[in-house]
């Protein structure tokens, strides 16, 4: 019998699609946008800048169809706090379940406060085999993924 294990990623924008509307970027607090194709071999800032992330779940019901899907979502933060205080849809998974996953997740996730006023952030769902995958866990290919689905906190 195969059983199947199931991952999520949320992979850093420069490693997302190469498709242009899936690149992430940002504006900072003095209002200029970066892109993370300008920081070829390097993690941009804004990810440098993350305090804690929220990995999204996977709903059941998109597990069990084998849904998968990259989405792109706008996220405006509070510049005082550096916590999210909208999440919009840009470019959507292709599955409402996927996509309310994701903007339940990214709204938990805080930055160091005065550094960005708005973020571009992709998020991939995949499912995989792989066991060392799932075990390793993917919030970026850089972090390890929280245990319990609990915030974490980043250095």
């Amino acid at each position: 019998m195969t059983r199947a294990v199931f991952i999520i990623a949320i992979m850093l924008p420069k490693f997302v699609s190469g498709s242009s509307t899936q690149t992430g970027t940002a504006l900072d607090a003095a209002g200029v946008y970066h892109k993370a194709s300008d920081y070829a071999g390097s993690k941009p800032p804004w990810i440098q800048d993350i305090r804690s992330s929220l990995a999204p779940d996977y709903p059941v019901d998109d597990r069990v169809l084998r849904h998968e899907g990259v989405g792109l979502y706008h996220l405006k933060l509070d510049l005082t706090t550096g916590r999210v205080t909208t999440v919009t849809i840009i470019t959507s998974t292709g599955f409402k379940g996927l996509d309310v996953s994701a903007v339940r997740a990214l709204r938990q996730w805080r930055w160091k406060a005065g550094r960005w006023q708005e973020i571009d952030m992709p998020v991939r769902f995949v499912m995989s085999a792989n066991t060392r995958q799932q075990d390793r866990g993917e919030l970026f290919p850089h972090l390890p993924l929280p245990s319990g689905g609990g915030l974490r906190e980043h250095p």
